[in-house]
């Protein structure tokens, strides 16, 4: 195999890898821990703090703050979720429900764009 092409694949790859591993260490510390089982009662953008896309859960007895990063399909939730759903999340998933309407919706955070 022709050395070029040898060193255009291993720069490939040391700009892959990070990159997955990076992402599934941000999904296993960040998505993967949080629990939800309650109510969206406010969603905005961040105007000081970067523009960020957030979302408060009035979640049994706490209000949680849900930053949905936009590079974990996080775009997509944070434009279908709205104030007054019901959103439910278990510990250890990837998988956020969001109901209205007695319809149920599943969003799937993953790394598969990197």
């Amino acid at each position: 195999m022709n050395k070029a092409i040898v060193f255009v694949i291993v720069i490939l790859l040391a700009f892959i890898l990070p990159s997955c591993t990076d992402c599934e260490y941000q999904m296993e510390t960040y998505i993967e821990p949080l629990v939800f089982n309650g109510l969206v009662i406010n969603k905005y953008i961040d105007q000081e703090n970067h523009l960020f896309p957030k979302v408060e859960i009035k979640n049994e007895s706490e209000t949680i703050t849900f930053l949905p990063a936009e590079k974990f399909s996080g775009k997509l939730f944070f434009e279908y979720v709205q104030v007054n759903d019901s959103i439910f999340k278990v510990k250890g998933s990837r998988t956020i429900q969001i109901k209205r309407n007695n319809d149920i919706s599943e969003f799937t955070f993953s790394c598969k764009e990197f």
